[in-house]
Parts: C-alpha cells; sequence; structure tokens
C-alpha cells in the first residue's frame, strides 16, 4: 500500500515564533498596500488564535486541546540593548489566555519597533552629515563620497542578513531546550524572506543540528511575491525558506486567511500545517498564496521559464544486506533529517523510502526492505542519488578531469562522506545494537566485572567531543569488552542517534570549609582558589555504582540491564555518563531504542528518588550532597574563563558589538554559547567603589571579606556553587513561578578589580609610564543573569522573601541591597 497520510504530534506541542524585525521590514508593500511590520502583528495574531482552538481529532469524535509552550522573541540583527528581546518565555497557550498574550507581545513589539526606528534614524543622519561634509570637500577638489564608507560610519553596527538568520535558529534552539523536556519542538519564524546562509559548513552545521534535535522550522512570509518596478532591490530567498522547511518537517506559509468559527470543531488551516506531521511531502507549495496578480507586475520570459526546474536523474550508488532491525535502521535515518516518502506492503514483505534533500534539487534516496513481521534481523537496503546531470557527472565520472574550483570540490567530497557514511558507516555498531537479545554475550558478566571492576579506565582526560582513549581493566575478558567497546567510544552528542535519551541536571553540594582565598589571590603562588566538591563526587560515583549493573569506564559511565520480568533476560540496557564540570554536573541517559516509555521514565524517577537523598558516604545523617534542577543549567550557566578586560560595556561577538567599542572578530558567526547566552538571558551589573574620594580607600582584603560576607549570604538564601575560576564565582538558584515553571538565577561575584581608566587603554607605549595601584580606582563587582520565564515567584523561601510575587525582570533590582548605586550595563 501505499502512504500518503499524515500522523498527528502527541498532546504537547511547541510553538516558538522570532519575529525577523530586519530593516527591510520597515519597506511598503505596494501590492498589499502595507508596511512589513504591520503584517507581522497581523500573521501572528492570525496564526495564534487559530492554533489555541479545540478541534475533533479526524476519524473519531475525541475534543482535543493542543498543549502549547510559547516562547516569543523579537530578533534584531543591530545592537540596541544588551539582551535579546524575549518577549514570552515558557508560557501555556490556552484559549483563555490567547487575547492577553497577543495584546502583550503587540505592546512590547511597538515599543520595539520604536526603538529601532531611533536607532536607525541616528544613523541615517550621521551618513546624510558625512555625505554633506563631503560634498562640500569635493567641490574644492577633495575625494568624493563613496557608498563603502556607509558601514563604517555607522554607530549601530549591525550584521548582514545571513549571520541574523544563524542567530535566529541559534537563539530559537536555546529557548527550546529551556521548554519542558517531554515536548515536540518547532520553531515558527516570521520573516519578509530577505535571508541568506553564510556558506554551506554554517547551513550543514545548522541542519544537522535541527536534525539531530528532532526540531521542525516553519516559516510565515510575509509581503508579496517579488516585482521588480517596486522591490527596491530586497529579493526575497523563498527557496532557502522551503529548503529549510522541507528539510525540518516544517513548512513555509505564504497566505494568511482569516479563520471563521465552525460548530462542527474540524481542523483549520494552521492546525493542519503546524500540528500534523506530514511524512510524504509533494513538490507542489500548497501554502502559496492563491492569487498575487502577478501579471499586473511582472512579465514572464517563456524560455527562462521553461528552465527554472533542471531535470534531475537517478543513479543507483549501493545495495547491501545487513543483520539489523529494520526498526532501528528507520530510527537512524530519520535522526538524520529522511523523511518518509512511501510505504509498500505485500507478501509478507515491508519496503519503506526514505528521501532526504542533501542540496537544492540534489535528494538522496533510501530504501529498506525487510520481512514484516520479522523473525529475524535482516534487511535490505539501495541507496540512490537524484541530482542534475551535472552534479552526476561530476560524482561518477573516472576520467581525469581539469581542476575545478575549490568550492566545488569540497561539495562533492562534503557528498561523498555523507554517502559513505548512510552506505556503510554506521552498519557495524547497528548489527551489534540488533543483536542484543539474541547474543548472551552482552550480558555474561565476568568475575571481575561482577565484583566492581571497571570494564575500562580511561587514560586521558574525560571529554565530550573526543573519543576516549580506553584500557581494558581486566585482559581475560576480551570477548565481553570487545562486544561493549563501540557504544563506549560513541560520543554524547551522538547518542540521540541510537538511543532514547534522557538528562539528569544537578549541582554538587561543596566541600566546607571553603578555601580562604576564594576571592583573593595566594601571596605566594598568585592564583585564585577554587570550590571543590570531592566528597559529594565520591558519594554520586559510589551511589551510581551499586544502582548500575556494572561500571563500564571507572567513575564516567556506567550501565544498568533492564528486565520486564523477573528472572528473564534483559530486554534492553541504559548507559549513564556523568558530564561533570563539577560542581555542575549532568547524568545522560541512553535507552535502547527498544524500551517503552513509560519504562523509561520509571527508571528516571527511581534514580532522581535515589540522587535526592544522596549523603556523604562517612556522614549518612547529614542533608543532601546532590541538588536537582528542573532546568537543564549546562546549556545556561555562566562560566568566565577568565577576569574580563573592562566591565563597561558586553560584547557580542556573534557580528553585533556596543556602539563605540573597539574589539573586532574576524568571523561574523563564531559566536560561542556565552555569546547566545548573553543576548538571551536577562543580564545586570552593579560595580561599587571601593575608593571613592571622600572616603578612605579599601584594602584587598576588606574586599574579599565583603565578598565573602555576600557568598555566605547568598548560600544562606539557598544558592548553589555551580562555577569557579580565576576568582569568579557563579552561584544559581532556581526559583518556582505561578505559570507552574522554574526561572534560574544566577549571581556572579568578580574579584577586586583596578579601574586605570581610559587614558591608560588609548594613550600609546611611548607615552605610558608604569602607575602604582594607588593610582587606580578599586572596584567591586557583581552580577545577575535571570533565565526570562513568563510568571511571577511564588513565597517558598523566607530567606528570600523579597522575591516573592516578582517577575523575572524585578528579580535583579530586588536583590540589591538599599541605598546602593547600581551602574546598569
Amino acid at each position: 500500500m501505499d502512504v500518503d497520510a499524515q500522523s498527528q504530534y502527541s498532546d504537547e506541542g511547541i510553538e516558538l515564533p522570532p519575529s525577523d524585525m530586519s530593516p527591510s521590514h520597515v519597506n511598503v508593500d505596494i501590492h498589499a498596500k502595507q508596511v512589513l511590520f504591520d503584517q507581522i502583528l497581523q500573521s501572528f495574531k492570525t496564526s495564534i488564535e487559530a492554533l489555541s482552538k479545540q478541534f475533533l481529532i479526524p476519524g473519531n469524535s475525541i475534543v482535543f486541546q493542543p498543549c502549547i509552550y510559547l516562547t516569543i522573541m523579537a530578533n534584531t540583527p543591530f545592537f540596541i540593548t544588551p539582551a535579546q528581546q524575549v518577549i514570552l518565555k515558557g508560557i501555556q497557550m490556552t484559549p483563555h489566555n490567547v487575547y492577553e498574550i497577543i495584546k502583550c507581545v503587540e505592546t512590547h513589539f511597538h515599543i520595539l519597533q520604536g526603538k529601532i526606528a531611533e536607532a536607525c534614524m541616528q544613523a541615517l543622519e550621521k551618513i546624510e552629515n558625512h555625505r554633506a561634509s563631503h560634498d562640500a570637500q569635493s567641490s574644492l577638489g577633495g575625494e568624493a563620497f563613496e557608498i563603502s564608507d556607509i558601514g563604517r560610519l555607522s554607530k549601530i553596527p549591525m550584521v548582514t542578513p545571513d549571520v541574523n538568520f544563524v542567530n535566529m535558529l541559534r537563539y530559537s534552539m536555546l529557548a527550546i531546550y529551556l521548554l519542558p523536556e517531554n515536548t515536540l519542538s518547532h520553531i515558527l519564524v516570521i520573516t519578509d524572506g530577505i535571508v541568506s546562509m553564510p556558506d554551506s559548513n554554517v547551513m550543514e552545521t545548522m541542519l544537522h543540528q535541527l536534525h539531530y534535535d528532532a526540531i521542525g522550522v516553519s516559516f510565515l512570509k510575509v509581503g508579496s511575491s517579488f516585482h521588480p518596478n517596486c522591490g527596491v532591490g530586497l529579493v526575497s530567498y523563498i527557496d532557502l525558506l522551503y529548503f529549510f522547511a522541507q528539510s525540518t518537517l516544517g513548512t513555509c506559509i505564504e497566505y494568511f486567511p482569516k479563520i471563521i468559527h465552525d460548530p462542527a470543531m474540524p481542523m483549520n488551516y494552521y492546525q493542519e500545517i503546524l500540528l500534523l506531521w506530514s511524512f510524504h511531502n509533494s513538490n507542489c507549495r500548497v501554502s502559496s498564496k492563491p492569487c498575487d496578480n502577478v501579471t499586473s507586475w511582472t512579465s514572464i520570459n517563456d524560455r527562462f521559464y521553461i528552465q527554472r526546474l533542471p531535470t534531475l536523474l537517478s543513479k543507483r550508488q549501493t545495495e547491501d544486506s545487513t543483520s539489523t532491525s529494520v526498526l532501528l535502521l528507520l530510527a537512524r535515518r530519520m535522526r538524520e533529517g529522511f523523511t518518509v516518502d512511501n510505504i509498500f506492503y505485500g507478501n509478507g514483505n515491508l519496503e519503506i523510502k526514505l528521501i532526504h534533500q542533501w542540496k537544492s534539487s540534489i535528494f538522496i534516496h533510501y530504501k529498506l526492505m525487510s520481512q514484516w513481521p520479522p523473525t529475524q534481523n535482516l534487511t535490505h537496503f539501495e541507496v540512490y542519488i537524484y541530482a542534475p546531470y551535472e552534479f552526476l557527472h561530476d560524482m561518477t565520472c573516472l576520467i581525469k578531469k581539469e581542476t575545478k574550483s575549490v568550492f566545488r570540490q569540497a561539495i562533492i567530497q562534503r557528498f561523498w562522506s555523507r554517502l559513505s557514511q548512510v552506505s556503510s558507516g554506521d552498519v557495524i555498531l547497528a548489527t551489534q545494537l540488533s543483536n542484543f537479545t539474541s547474543n548472551k554475550d552482552w550480558c555474561t558478566l565476568p568475575d571481575s566485572v561482577k565484583s566492581g571492576l571497571p570494564v575500562f579506565t580511561s587514560n586521558t582526560p574525560f571529554s565530550d567531543s573526543a573519543k576516549l582513549t580506553l584500557t581494558p581493566r581486566d585482559n581475560y575478558c576480551l570477548k565481553f569488552v570487545n562486544i561493549w567497546h563501540g557504544i563506549t567510544q560513541l560520543e554524547t552528542s551522538h547518542w540521540r542517534k541510537w538511543f532514547h535519551t534522557h538528562k539528569i541536571s544537578l549541582i554538587l553540594t561543596h566541600d566546607t570549609p571553603l578555601p580562604t582565598k576564594l576571592h583573593m589571590t595566594s601571596c605566594s603562588s598568585q592564583r585564585y582558589q577554587v570550590v571543590q566538591c570531592r566528597q559529594a563526587v565520591v558519594a554520586l560515583h559510589g551511589m551510581l555504582a551499586d544502582w548500575s549493573s556494572f561500571v563500564l569506564i571507572d567513575n564516567h559511565t556506567y550501565l544498568k540491564f533492564l528486565c520486564t520480568e523477573p528472572d528473564k533476560p534483559p530486554t534492553g540496557f541504559c548507559i549513564i555518563r556523568v558530564s561533570s564540570k563539577f560542581p555542575s554536573a549532568v547524568l545522560n541517559l541512553g535507552f535502547s531504542t527498544n524500551t517503552p516509555g513509560q519504562y523509561r521514565h520509571e527508571v528516571c524517577d527511581e534514580l532522581k528518588s535515589e540522587l535526592s537523598t544522596l549523603s556523604y558516604l562517612p556522614k549518612a545523617n547529614e542533608p543532601s550532597c546532590c541538588v536537582l534542577l528542573n532546568k537543564p543549567l549546562e546549556k545556561i550557566l555562566i562560566r568566565y574563563e577568565r577576569v574580563p578586560n573592562t566591565y563597561t560595556t558586553v560584547v557580542f561577538p556573534d557580528g553585533t558589538q556596543p556602539p563605540d567599542s573597539s574589539s573586532c572578530f574576524s568571523s561574523p558567526v563564531s559566536g560561542s554559547l556565552f555569546t547566545t547566552l548573553s543576548r538571551y538571558l536577562f543580564h545586570k551589573r552593579w560595580i561599587w567603589s571601593a575608593s571613592h574620594n571622600t572616603n578612605p580607600r579599601l584594602s584587598d582584603t576588606s574586599i574579599s571579606r565583603i565578598l565573602n560576607t555576600l557568598t555566605r549570604i547568598r548560600l544562606k538564601e539557598g544558592y548553589h556553587f555551580a562555577y569557579s575560576s580565576s576568582g569568579i564565582v557563579t552561584m544559581v538558584l532556581e526559583v518556582w513561578l505561578n505559570s507552574n515553571a522554574s526561572c534560574v538565577v544566577q549571581y556572579v561575584l568578580f574579584p577586586p578589580y583596578y579601574n586605570w581608566g581610559d587614558d591608560i587603554l588609548s594613550g600609546s607605549d611611548e607615552d605610558m609610564e608604569p602607575a602604582s595601584e594607588m593610582e587606580a580606582e578599586l572596584q567591586m563587582i557583581t552580577e545577575v543573569w535571570i533565565e526570562p520565564q513568563y510568571g511571577n515567584v511564588l513565597p517558598s523561601n523566607s530567606r528570600i522573601s523579597y522575591f516573592n510575587n516578582k517577575n523575572y525582570y524585578e528579580i535583579a533590582d530586588a536583590g540589591v541591597p538599599p541605598g546602593t548605586a547600581a551602574v546598569d550595563i
């Protein structure tokens, strides 16, 4: 049977709509007679109202209410404020609060629109003044004004559309990580299509991450079709929008009809497109505008129109059979971005055809054939290439040809690498995992392993980004060692391709007493001490060793066999790996693909219960030495590796910089995790002067005592150490809100800082004379990073009663002692 159907998402979906507020949106759509900014709001209101409505599930009489969590951002391509414009974060949308959400978005949208207009006006005024001065000079024989000078004249640095598009997706993925774990992720971008990609490497990396995290990307494209007479040189990159949407099981909508209430409650236009997962993608664009009056604005060139799409040819690249489960291969390929094209079943044989669009007009078809129901792990697969003749000729022709361009060679090499990985790169591991239940060698533990001896020890520092160099502890059980070696070499970032993954974020309690030189260097070594949690680490690894079936890698990876019935062989396994930058740690759990979801959650809850009661081994009566967090702290933890050069600015190395910043970066897309956090989290910094003219100068020891006092106060309030380096300490507190969600507050304390002023930074080396510390201003600096989250703080701790009923953006000011002068950067 050929399947051309759609399967429904579960009852929890995520819509994450970042609005693209690029300067191109101030243009007037002459055809629609509207400014594009107005169309953004209209399309947002229409789609959100439609998605919040109840509907009858097709085929039965069940009334279904979508459970949708929203995070709404307005992405600006230039520096306006030190944080990304997160309008709403983590709110659950219902028919009762949808109009409240729309009103809140409209208010913030108009405020931001005014800021953008003010920023653009300042830039244009400076350009016009500079142009006028150049014209006056050119009339006297000077150089004429060049258009290329505009970019360096503006005090409002702006990123290009390609980098801005990457940033939008990067911020959106971070917001998705912070939403509830058991949800289906979807990014909805409202844009006019004036976007692009920096290069093919960046695009492949972005698509790979979207596929790996199973995040769909859809677009609401505002503005009419391109008309040369009124386009003002702005051409929407529609092909890129459709390519991203089709590659991630999303869609691109160009038409926004009003939804009329129907008492029968069928699924409306937006619910069918955005809440249904279409396995079969048709070639036509069903969401394009039904009429755009194209003939009134453009003239069609028949010769060009006929050649608009190249003819695709097919070539079979690989054909082979493997002793692998067809379901395991199917799940593996769908994690790589393949989608189901059609399914055929007949005479006890199942045939599944998958399709993956690698580049525009270049497709990889993957065909799986197996007996159904399966009686053995035997799957036949075929790999086909669908591409234009020129690409197939470059790929397959063995005759020596002339040297191509560097970019063309790179494309061919990457495609061959992709084909090799799909054809044979993971077949061996897939075969091993498929034979887990039928091969007793997986579960037959050697005596040394039963006694608690680890299977491997690592000879290199633990790292999630590199393969470990492992040494077997017992050379007499090489058969058992070899069968588990492949799984131990899997990087944690690749687990989701093979397992059902879960994560548990936690903070280990620090050792007592605290270091005496936590905020001040030692006189002998001139180094700062760091917060240690050695006792809690020993307790954690001891508990995991007892809870699991055996230790796979010493103090790193553990494995637990899963048995559905007692006294029966295990039907699956759970692998646990500790990703640690103590005191903060993450437990990565990977379950074999045949483990039911309910059983997985039972195992996770059991492990969390053990962790919540974990105490120091020699002091069993002590409180728990492990603090569980609901949010993935590793995604938003502020880690300062070294002391910043200056505290008077916040630099964003993602293509935007604050005005009058002298810093520059070689690559506009080389943003790190800290870069993304500085644009997403709410941030405030306070600078206190310890050497004011009217007061005696405080010593470094006195500043250190003040910082130690602040540290102890925060510990009593419920904060926990999460990171320390170079005298910089990050403390974390998770508070609960009335929206049934939590909010992570991070408090950072810096060591005493000597501010030399601007003269020493701007002066030349020849004029600079040695300055003493007495001539510099001694400062004490703290800052707060708060996760944007909808709701008000619930009363739970009397020591932080000043947080009660506060919004996330009010928490920072509520924690400042009265009478202190704060500098908000």
